[in-house]
């Protein structure tokens, strides 16, 4: 994890990140389990290693 003006990255594995401040933001998750209630999700493109909806 990374840390920077009270904002925390952390990479989720592949090419998965989580953003949090005051809200949670999702880049790319790919079967992560138990994480956080998203505020917002971005998804780059539309392969299946770059969004597992069942997550």
């Amino acid at each position: 994890m990374f840390e920077y003006g009270g904002v925390k990255i952390s990479w989720l594995g592949h090419d998965g990140f989580k953003i949090k401040n005051a809200k949670t933001v999702y880049i790319d998750p790919y079967e992560i389990k138990g994480g956080e209630k998203a505020h917002i999700l971005l998804i780059s493109h539309n392969h299946l290693d770059h969004c597992s909806p069942e997550d």
